[in-house]
C-alpha cells in the first residue's frame, strides 16, 4: 500500500476538496480509494488527488522521516500550540473547506492519527536499520587491516573471549530470572495511567509510548523476551478499552473529571454572581469547560463515557440546563466543544437524552439570532446536525420551535437572502447550513408531515442548495454522519440510516412541483453521476436502490422524457444489472421498473 507519492503532472483543481498541484510535488497518503486518493500535502492541507495523476515515491525512511517531520514542524509554527502532542498533531491538518471550524480536533482524528502512525513505523524500521549497522561495524571486515581496525577487532575478541570462558552461567541465571519474573495483571493500565499523569499526552499516545518503549526494550534485551510480549499483549488488550470499576476508581482523569463537574454545577447554581453585571466568575468557568473538554479529549474514553453516563446522564443534564441558561459567548462556546465530545465519546446520549431535551429548540432559536456569527452558527449547526443524525423521531413538542418556518430561514440563508427575502451579504457559508436541514429531514417517513419538503415547496429558486446537494452526490458524501460532524468512525447510526442526500434527493424528485427547483441541466449531472455509482458500486450494495430510486424519479417527474440524456449509457447500465446473477431480487425489480418509463429509442 502506498505511503507516499509524486506528482507526475502539473493540476489545477476545479472542485474546492481537490488540491492543487505541480509535477514533482510529494504527498503522504491518508487513505486509499480506486480513483482519488486522499493525501495530506507538504504545507499540511488535506484534500484529494487524481490517483492517475500521481506515482509511489522512492522515498527511503530517512527521507520520509524528514518530510513527514518538516510538515509537522511547519504546521506547529503555523499554530504554535502549546498544548499536548495529540493536540498539535490533531491541529497539523486543514481541510479545505471544513464546514466547522471548531471539530477539527475530533473530525480530523482519524486522519492524524495515522500521519502519527505513519511516522512511528519509520521511526522503528530506521532503528532496526541502526541496529543491524551497529552489528556489521562489530563484527568488522576480516580484510581490513588498518591499526585502527585492528584494535577495534582485538576489544571484541577480548570481549568475546571473556564470555566464552563461562558460556552457560549468565544465560541460565536470565532464563531462571525470566521464569521466575511474574508480569502483573495491572501492569498495563498503571503504566499508561503513568505516563499520562506525567506527561499529560492523550490516552492513544500513551499506549503508542509504552509499547514503543517496551519494544526497544524487548529487542536490547532479549533473554526477557517472553515478560516483554506479555506487557505488549496487555497493552492491546479489550481491558484498556474496558476498565473494570476498580482500576477506574484510581483514575486521576476520573477524580479530575469529578471534581471539575462538582466546581461547574456550584457555578451555576450561584445566583449572587449570575444576577451580578461585572460577571467576574466568567475566567473561572471559561476554565473549568476547557479542562472538561481537555480530559474529553485525551483520556481514556471508557472512563469519560463512564462520568457522561453516570446517574441518567445527569452530568449532560447540568451541561444542557447550564447552555440554556449562559448567554455569554465565550462560554457557550467552550460548551459547543464539550457536548460534541460527549456525542464522540458515547452516541447514545443522542437518542437517550440530548433529543428530548430543550436542546435543539434552543439551538434552532441559536442560529437564527446569531446568522452573522459565523463561529457561533457552524457550532449550533455541528450540535443540531449531530442530534438529528440518528434518524430518531423528536417528541411532537418540539415542532413548535422547529418548524416549516425555521427551514424556511435556514434555505433563505442559504440562497443569501436575509429573512425578509432580499439579497444580502451572508457571512456563512450555505455547507454549513445545509447539514442542519438534511439531518432534520431525516426522521420524516411521508410527504404530508414532511417540513423540509414543504418549505421547499413555496421556493421558486434554490440554486446553491441543489448545486451543493449534486456536488455531495458526485463525492458520495453524507454530512450528516457522525464519522464526519464528531469524528467517530464507528458508531451505531451510521450504518443504520439512509444517506441523508439520498433521502432528500428522492423525496425532492417524487414531487415534480418541487423538482423544478433544480434546473435542467443539473438533472443531466446528476444522470451522469447515477450512471457513474451503479457501474462501480457491487451488487447488494444498499446505495444501488438508492440511486435506481432516484433515477426513476428523475425520469418521471423532469423533462428527462422529452429531452433524454445519454439514454444508451442508461439502458446499457440497467441492462447489466438486470443480467447480473449478483444482482438482488429488490435491485432487478427496481430496475425494470426504471427501463418501463425510459423514452422509446
Amino acid at each position: 500500500e502506498k505511503c507516499a507519492v509524486k506528482a507526475l503532472y502539473d493540476y489545477q483543481a476545479v472542485d474546492s476538496k481537490v488540491l492543487n498541484f505541480q509535477t514533482n510535488d510529494r504527498f503522504i497518503v491518508i487513505k486509499h480509494s480506486n480513483e482519488w486518493l486522499y493525501v495530506i500535502n507538504g504545507n499540511g492541507q488535506l484534500g484529494y488527488v487524481p490517483a492517475n495523476y500521481v506515482q509511489q515515491d522512492s522515498f527511503d525512511d530517512q527521507q520520509l522521516l524528514v518530510f513527514v517531520d518538516a510538515v509537522i514542524a511547519l504546521l506547529d509554527v503555523q499554530r504554535n500550540d502549546c498544548n499536548t502532542i495529540t493536540v498539535r498533531q490533531v491541529n497539523h491538518a486543514k481541510v479545505c473547506p471544513c464546514y466547522c471550524p471548531l471539530l477539527n480536533l475530533t473530525h480530523l482524528f482519524v486522519y492524524c492519527r495515522k500521519l502519527a502512525q505513519i511516522r512511528c513505523e519509520v521511526v522503528q524500521r530506521v532503528c532496526h536499520k541502526n541496529n543491524d549497522t551497529v552489528n556489521l561495524r562489530v563484527n568488522g571486515d576480516t580484510n581490513e587491516d588498518t591499526e585502527d581496525d585492528e584494535v577495534q577487532k582485538f576489544d571484541v575478541s577480548i570481549q568475546t573471549d571473556t564470555f566464552q570462558e563461562t558460556p552457560q552461567e549468565p544465560s541460565s541465571k536470565c532464563n531462571d530470572i525470566e521464569e521466575r519474573l511474574e508480569v502483573p495483571n495491572d501492569v498495563a493500565t498503571v503504566l499508561v495511567e503513568r505516563i499520562r499523569v506525567e506527561t499529560e499526552l492523550s490516552h492513544n499516545m500513551c499506549i503508542l509510548t509504552a509499547e514503543t518503549v517496551i519494544k526497544c526494550l524487548k529487542e536490547m534485551i532479549p533473554n526477557f523476551e517472553v515478560p516483554f510480549n506479555e506487557i505488549l499483549q496487555k497493552l492491546n488488550d479489550e481491558s484498556l478499552k474496558c476498565l473494570s470499576p476498580d482500576v477506574m476508581r484510581q483514575s486521576s482523569d476520573l477524580k479530575n473529571l469529578n471534581l471539575l463537574f462538582r466546581k461547574l454545577w456550584f457555578c451555576k447554581n450561584d445566583e449572587q454572581q449570575r444576577s451580578w453585571p461585572v460577571h467576574e466568575d466568567e475566567q473561572i468557568i471559561e476554565s473549568y469547560l476547557q479542562d472538561i473538554a481537555k480530559v474529553f479529549i485525551n483520556a481514556n474514553p471508557s472512563i469519560s463515557r463512564g462520568v457522561i453516563c453516570a446517574n441518567g446522564y445527569d452530568n449532560v443534564h447540568m451541561l444542557v440546563t447550564y447552555f440554556q441558561m449562559e448567554t455569554r459567548r465565550i462560554l457557550r462556546m467552550k460548551l459547543y466543544t464539550i457536548l460534541l465530545e460527549a456525542i464522540r465519546l458515547e452516541e447514545r446520549v443522542i437518542s437517550d437524552y440530548m433529543l428530548n431535551s430543550v436542546l435543539p429548540s434552543t439551538l434552532a432559536d441559536e442560529m437564527l439570532n446569531y446568522s452573522d456569527d459565523v463561529d457561533r452558527f457552524a457550532n449550533a449547526a455541528a450540535l443540531f446536525t449531530a442530534i438529528f443524525s440518528s434518524g430518531h423521531k423528536p417528541p411532537i413538542n418540539l415542532y413548535e420551535h422547529v418548524n416549516e418556518n425555521f427551514i424556511d430561514q435556514l434555505l433563505k440563508l442559504i440562497e443569501g437572502e436575509d429573512f425578509n427575502g432580499q439579497k444580502t451579504d451572508v457571512k456563512t457559508l450555505p455547507e454549513t447550513i445545509i447539514p442542519p436541514i438534511l439531518s432534520f429531514n431525516l426522521h420524516f417517513e411521508d410527504f404530508d408531515s414532511n417540513l423540509v419538503l414543504k418549505a421547499l415547496q413555496q421556493r421558486e429558486n434554490a440554486s446553491q442548495l441543489t448545486e451543493i446537494l449534486v456536488s455531495h452526490l458526485n463525492w458520495e458524501e453524507d454530512p450528516t454522519r457522525l464519522s464526519h460532524v464528531v469524528g467517530k468512525a464507528e458508531n451505531v447510526f451510521d450504518n443504520e440510516r439512509q444517506n441523508a442526500v439520498h433521502k432528500l434527493l428522492i423525496e425532492i424528485f417524487d414531487s415534480a412541483e418541487i423538482a423544478r427547483i433544480f434546473y435542467y441541466n443539473d438533472v443531466r449531472v446528476l444522470i451522469d453521476i447515477i450512471v457513474t455509482h451503479l457501474n462501480n458500486l457491487l451488487p447488494g450494495d444498499k446505495s444501488r436502490i438508492s440511486y435506481l430510486q432516484l433515477a426513476l424519479n428523475i425520469i418521471k417527474n423532469t423533462n428527462y422524457k422529452e429531452e433524454p440524456h445519454k439514454l444508451e449509457e442508461v439502458e446499457k447500465c440497467l441492462s447489466f444489472i438486470v443480467n447480473d446473477e449478483n444482482s438482488s431480487i429488490e435491485e432487478k425489480q427496481l430496475t425494470e421498473l426504471v427501463k418501463q418509463h425510459l423514452p422509446a429509442t
